[in-house]
């Protein structure tokens, strides 16, 4: 991961748990993220496994896309809808 991922990772992360904060009062997120070596227009596959233990329960979602900003995207945006499931019941 270059500097500039990282740092655009760690932003939408942090937005991430502001937004959640309200409903997750304490957690843990981790996200796991995995660079394949297969590649779409010199982009490469990345995984990505978001794991968020919080005092809710356990939220856990996998990406896997093109670019590194669309695969922690998307598990991300799982394990949001899993949080809005969890707060309509």
């Amino acid at each position: 991961l270059n500097k500039h991922d990282r740092v655009f990772v760690k932003g939408w992360v942090e937005r991430f748990l502001e937004k959640n904060g309200r409903f997750v009062k304490n957690g843990i997120l981790k996200l796991v993220v995995e660079q394949r070596k297969e590649k779409f227009r010199q982009l490469p596959l990345f995984k990505c496994i978001a794991n968020f233990h919080t005092d809710k329960g356990k939220f856990i979602a996998r990406g896997e896309e093109y670019g590194i900003k669309q695969s922690v995207g998307i598990a991300l945006d799982r394990v949001k809808r899993q949080i809005i499931k969890r707060k309509e019941k």
